[in-house]
């Protein structure tokens, strides 16, 4: 300082220049973060001081926001904006929305659509929709009730998925149809289709069909070779028919039981 002995480094929240006798504390709304400060910095945008001799500035609390620089205090969002924004804090615009709304490109708050959910901070693209209901791009803004509720899951659009917003197995607008291998069941949508139901009567008749073989194979190979020539050749039209029926009687069974699973699937009643 001019006129002392000696010089001394003035502290942090205060400056002086080369020719002044003391120092001086910054105004509000500056600081000054370091000793031996020739002069005050005004606070950014987003912060404030709103006391002098400050050597650092205050972020804008949420729900406020400073949109210029060298502020005192900060202003409110709802009452210099709308009733609808709110902010992060730190920042120089309100660059949020509160509950029930969500935030458009442009900054402004649009009202939640009926079948979605919007909670503070939501924007077009994270919001999320509720279950039974679908969006058909990021980008939308209409929400739409599924025909078949069970298929929607809901939630936010995740451009990474195969079918955003369907249930495993369910695909097309509205999740409405089901992907190959998958049927739709009353009450739960599209669900994987199966035919294990029944099968045990396949195998059963597989393991008779087994002993039938090993019985002809074993008469083949300890009774004689010419027996069974001879008795195939006096009884072969009545062999032959009872083959063709036996095959028809299996065919038929596998059908049955197939269209058994497939009924109960679907949510058939139970058949007589």
């Amino acid at each position: 300082n001019a006129g002392a002995s000696e010089c001394t480094a003035c502290d942090e929240g205060k400056h002086s220049n080369a020719s002044a006798a003391s120092c001086e504390s910054c105004g509000a709304g500056s600081f000054a973060a370091s000793t031996a400060s020739t002069r005050c910095e005004e606070c950014p945008k987003g912060k404030y001081s709103k006391t002098t001799g400050a050597n650092e500035c205050e972020d804008a609390a949420e729900s406020y926001f400073c949109p210029e620089t060298g502020m005192v205090a900060p202003h409110k969002c709802t009452a210099e904006v709308g009733t609808e924004y709110s902010s992060s804090g730190g920042t120089s615009e309100c660059d949020e929305c509160i509950d029930g709304y969500y935030m458009i490109a442009s900054g402004t708050c649009k009202g939640c659509p009926l079948g979605a959910t919007c909670a503070r901070g939501t924007t077009l693209e994270t919001m999320s929709v509720d279950e039974g209901q679908y969006r058909f791009k990021i980008e939308s803004i209409e929400v739409y009730a599924c025909p078949v509720p069970e298929s929607c899951v809901g939630g936010q659009y995740n451009l990474n998925d195969t079918n955003p917003g369907c249930l495993e197995g369910a695909t097309g607008a509205l999740c409405f149809a089901c992907t190959p291998g998958y049927h739709r069941k009353e009450g739960m949508g599209c669900v994987e289709c199966s035919v294990t139901e029944g099968s045990w009567t396949f195998s059963i008749v597989v393991l008779v069909v087994m002993v039938v073989i090993g019985g002809v194979a074993y008469l083949f190979k300890n009774v004689g070779r010419t027996w069974i020539i001879q008795f195939y050749k006096k009884h072969e039209k009545r062999l032959r028919g009872i083959g063709e029926r036996l095959k028809e009687v299996f065919v038929t069974m596998q059908i049955l039981n197939l269209l058994h699973a497939n009924h109960k699937q679907v949510g058939g009643a139970e058949l007589p």
